[in-house]
Formats: C-alpha cells, structure tokens, sequence
C-alpha cells in the first residue's frame, strides 16, 4: 500500500509542475528590443574591429580595410548593403594578409 502512496505522491508532483505555464517567466522580462539590419551589422563591424585589433600580433600593422569598416560603421545615414560588404572586405584581406597562431589565434603576416 505505501508504494501506492509514493507512486502517487510522485505522479501528483509531476502534474503540478506541468500546469506551470512556459509564459509565466518570459512575461516578466521587457521584451527584447528589435535591431535593424543596419545596427546588427553595426554590432557585429564593431565586435570584428575588437577581435583583429586584439590578436594583432606585436608591431603588426591592421589592414587598410579595417580603417574603411570602422568608417563605413560609423558613418551617420551609411547603408546596410555597404557596411556588408566592408565587413566581407576585411574578411578577405585576414585570410590573405595573416597567418593565424593555432596555440593563441594571434595573427602575423
């Protein structure tokens, strides 16, 4: 009879903890701002520019195309379209300009 009980007590939890709501604690939260297309790509030039600024190794100049990224990011009324293509500019030029330490992902020419 108490594995009956305990069967139920179990069965009982389970119940209850299924009746909460998945809504109850995303609803307390201030919804996410929306991002446009532009401030995405401006979020990610920015998080780019920080990366390769960082793994520069000693005395290792940035590439004139990181100059031109931060330009086009920062440019008041500037377009997605070219802020993408900035990004994929300096893409290119870190695969062909640096080699990439494997051991600390520095990059050197």
């Amino acid at each position: 009879k108490s594995n009956s009980s305990s069967a139920f007590q179990t069965h009982h939890a389970s119940t209850t903890a299924l009746q909460m709501s998945d809504f109850d604690f995303p609803s307390a939260m201030p919804e996410k701002p929306q991002q446009t297309m532009r401030e995405k790509l401006e979020d990610s030039a920015t998080t780019f520019i920080a990366d390769i600024t960082a793994r520069l190794g000693e005395g290792v100049e940035p590439p004139p195309e990181l100059e031109a990224l931060q330009a086009a990011r920062d440019e008041e009324g500037g377009d997605a379209p070219t802020l993408a293509l900035k990004i994929y500019e300096l893409m290119i030029e870190q695969g062909m300009r640096y080699d990439v330490d494997p051991d600390n992902g520095e990059l050197t020419p």
